[in-house]
């Protein structure tokens, strides 16, 4: 009779607590053993555990399939090398091109940029009018001018125009100071962009700005100038950028 009561007690202890196996080495100590606890535990409790070792399972499972998921999703981007961060919005040149992997690729409206890609604006010919427009996700406009090309590199938080020679102009969204835009041209010059409006010419020996909006940091050849709205400045190859001088920038 002491023995049903004492096992009763012990099942109500069980139920209503998460450590079964703990209670049962209390039984041990009382001349049981824990084969016995196991043996006589009811079959709804062990329904129970199981239950909660189902769920747990199913938990940990779940976990390892997220996981999964996730690793999956960053080993394609990976693989993509940072893609899709920019598109082509618009093109009226008929021979702009998509240098991707040593091949020249048409450029066509809505066409996904990758990073490294080099855009060819008609580098071929010398065509009159047309523009070409790289659009990135915040907002940020590239708009090249015929006879122009630049290396696109980056992710979405940080924007890095490599290499540019030609004409183009720059809308750029407000972006981090982590991140930003970096400018390069073909005459070693390189700027610091925010968030302006600004416009280019860059030849192999020189490199002109042009500021609209806001300012853009120029550098070459050891020196720097804080170029502002309304300002330009000229930057000749290896050497420090000159004197910034006014311009209308009315439009």
């Amino acid at each position: 009779r002491g023995s049903e009561v004492f096992m009763r007690s012990l099942k109500e202890r069980i139920d209503s607590e998460k450590d079964g196996e703990r209670f049962a080495s209390e039984f041990v100590t009382r001349g049981g053993t824990t084969r016995s606890v196991r043996r006589r535990r009811p079959a709804g409790t062990r329904w129970k555990w199981g239950g909660r070792f189902i769920g747990l399972a199913a938990g940990a499972a779940a976990v390892a399939i997220v996981c999964l998921i996730g690793i999956i999703g960053f080993s394609e981007r990976a693989r993509r090398g940072s893609a899709e961060f920019a598109w082509i919005e618009e093109s009226s040149l008929d021979d702009a091109v998509v240098l991707r992997l040593g091949e020249n690729v048409p450029v066509s409206q809505g066409m996904q940029l990758r990073s490294g890609d080099v855009v060819k604006a008609s580098m071929g010919t010398l065509p009159v009018g047309g523009r070409l427009i790289v659009r990135y996700a915040d907002g940020t406009e590239i708009i090249l001018l015929p006879s122009t090309r630049v290396r696109i590199s980056g992710t979405d938080d940080g924007k890095i125009l490599e290499n540019v020679y030609g004409r183009f102009y720059a809308i750029v969204a407000d972006q981090s100071e982590e991140g930003g835009m970096i400018v390069t041209t073909a005459a070693g010059a390189s700027l610091k962009v925010v968030g302006t409006v600004f416009g280019m010419l860059c030849t192999a020996v020189r490199s002109r700005l042009c500021v609209v909006e806001g300012k853009v940091e120029i550098k070459s050849g050891g020196g720097t100038r804080a170029v502002r709205e309304g300002e330009s400045c000229t930057a000749e190859k290896d050497k420090p950028p000159g004197e910034i001088r006014t311009v209308n920038t009315a439009r």
